[in-house]
């Protein structure tokens, strides 16, 4: 399992839908990010409850997947907005979806989006005072990204995503060729066995980032 995760309006549909097309399957995010005319940090427990459990349930239909996939959001996604707006619930499924992480061992680009580039596309807030607190929510997510990677034990691929469209599918592709062959050598005279996935520049995925500005595209400092 492949995972596109990054804050709202970091491409994650747009590239998952261009993947689709060239021959992956893609399953898009659980959650909507509003509701009911509700900001996004506005959102209850129940909200963030709802996503999470109906992302544990879909698990079961991916189990069964056999097919290349890539999935919007998942459960990394859903948990770091959960530690956000609503921490407790976050806390109650931390457990469970960290189980589920290891099962999976999904490799995870996250798209990036700096502070200065959120303010440019939450442009669609008309009100000054809701952009701001968007940017604001926003950056919060972000930082709370890096802290969830590291909860979960997962080593992103960290994408600049400002940079133009087709660059950003480059980089993935270029990853996702890269994988395909380590995936094979890495295999066994019968098929069997399979290594860790590494980045492009030949380290292990196991390396840990540590702070979101000490990273750059491939997952290194």
């Amino acid at each position: 399992m492949h995972v596109l995760a990054g804050v709202h309006t970091a491409g994650k549909t747009s590239l998952g839908l261009r993947l689709q097309e060239i021959g992956y399957d893609f399953f898009p995010e659980v959650a909507m990010e509003s509701i009911a005319g509700l900001s996004p940090w506005e959102l209850g427990p129940s909200f963030d409850e709802s996503v999470i459990a109906e992302e544990l349930a879909r698990d079961s239909k991916l189990r069964m997947h056999r097919q290349p996939l890539f999935v919007e959001t998942w459960h990394i996604g859903n948990l770091a907005y959960a530690r956000v707006r609503n921490p407790s619930v976050a806390l109650k499924y931390e457990a469970r979806v960290r189980a589920h992480v290891s099962e999976f061992s999904p490799l995870v680009y996250f798209l990036d989006l700096k502070v200065d580039l959120l303010r440019e596309r939450t442009a669609y807030f008309t009100h000054e005072s809701d952009r701001t607190k968007a940017v604001s929510f926003y950056s919060h997510v972000r930082r709370e990204f890096f802290e969830t990677f590291g909860l979960l034990h997962v080593s992103p691929i960290i994408v600049d995503a400002s940079r133009d469209f087709a660059s950003v599918l480059g980089t993935i592709l270029q990853h996702e060729e890269h994988h395909c062959a380590i995936s094979s050598r890495s295999k066994g005279p019968e098929g069997s066995g399979g290594g860790l996935p590494r980045e492009a520049n030949g380290r292990d995925r196991e390396q840990r980032p540590t702070a979101p500005d000490q990273i750059n595209e491939g997952g290194a400092k």
